[in-house]
Parts: structure tokens; sequence; C-alpha cells
């Protein structure tokens, strides 16, 4: 715990409104500050990670000031900073990443009660689970870039559908039914977790 809150420490040093405006480029730091506040209380590690939510998107661009470039952010749609997290309405990019940072959102969104963001949230999930979700529990579609596809690409036959990604959904789907107690974020983590098992364990057994 003590390794942890130094680590966290030093990124509450580093980052923030009025220090360097920037967010990680795989999301997942954001649950971890979360989780760090829940333990500890200590509202900085809240504050941070509702700092790398709503910061990532926002002009200018952290990820052409890292490079020293302008861009019109289109580029950034792989790891989710091509506009403002409030703005998104559809999972776009790095399937893991996504996951991870509708996650973090959903997070904030409960203990902020952010409506705004939570409504964010919840296009994403319709998003999602109407459109860019495989029958088995299965997301990200396309091997190029490990990725969200269009909306209805679900090829059987060259299905990505990374673990990590499910186990992501499945992290979205429990935030999100935290929030508000509707089924259909139960359904989603069951079908995930259980169909996923079940094609596993189909594939392992010897023929």
């Amino acid at each position: 715990m003590n390794a942890a809150c130094r680590f966290a420490d030093l990124l509450c040093e580093t980052f923030g409104a009025d220090k360097k405006r920037g967010y990680g480029g795989h999301e997942i730091a954001e649950l971890a500050l979360v989780k760090l506040y829940d333990v500890t209380e200590n509202k900085k590690y809240l504050e941070l990670a509702a700092f790398f939510i709503n910061a990532r998107g926002t002009k200018p661009f952290y990820f052409d000031t890292e490079r020293n470039i302008t861009t019109d952010g289109k580029g950034y749609t792989y790891n989710q900073a091509h506009m403002p997290v409030r703005e998104q309405r559809e999972a776009v990019g790095h399937a893991v990443r996504g996951v991870y940072l509708y996650t973090g959102m959903a997070d904030i969104a409960k203990r902020d009660t952010d409506e705004e963001l939570y409504n964010a949230c919840r296009h994403i999930w319709n998003n999602i689970v109407h459109k860019k979700l495989y029958i088995t529990g299965g997301i990200g579609a396309t091997a190029d870039g490990e990725a969200f596809s269009f909306d209805y690409d679900l090829p059987n036959d060259l299905a990505y559908c990374e673990t990590c990604a499910s186990i992501g959904l499945c992290f979205f789907a429990q935030r999100m039914l935290s929030v508000a107690p509707l089924g259909e974020y139960g359904d989603v983590v069951e079908r995930a977790k259980f169909c996923r098992r079940r094609a596993t364990a189909t594939a392992e057994k010897p023929t």
C-alpha cells in the first residue's frame, strides 16, 4: 500500500490542471486511482482520476503537444483521445483501452454524481451492446489495431475478440450496474464471462 501511494503521489505531483496536462496513452491509471481513493479516502487520487478523464481529447491535444505538431485529433481514435469523452458516442479504437476508459468514466460519474458523464457512458454502452458485441460476449472485432470496427462489422472467421477486452467489458458493465441497477448490465457480464469461458474450454479440448 505504501508503495502504491508513493507512485500515486508522484502522479499527483506531476499531472493536473495547473501542472502537466497529460494523460495516459493506455488508459488504466484512472481505475487504479479510484480504487486507491476508495481505500485511503484521499480525495486527491479521485481528483487526478477525474482530471485524466476530463482532459482526454480536449484541445490542444496533449499528444500534439508531446510531438510538437498540430492535428485535427482524428489520429487519436486509437486511444480514445480524438475528442472530449463527454462528447463521445461511439466505442472506437483499441478495444481494451476503450473499455478501461469507459470503466473509469463510470467510476467518476458515480462518485461525483455526474449525470453528463454517465449519459456519455450510456451512449457508448448502447453502441457496444447493440452494434459491436458478439453473441459470445467478445468485442474488438478486428486485429487491425486490436480494435472496435465499424457498426455491425462482426466477422466470424476474422474475429479478434481479445480476452482482455471481454474482461474490460465486465469491468464497464459492473461499474454501470453500480450506478443504475439495470438487468442489461448483469446480462452482459454473464455473457462475457460464461460464453467466453465455454469457448476457451472448447478450443483447448484435446482432439
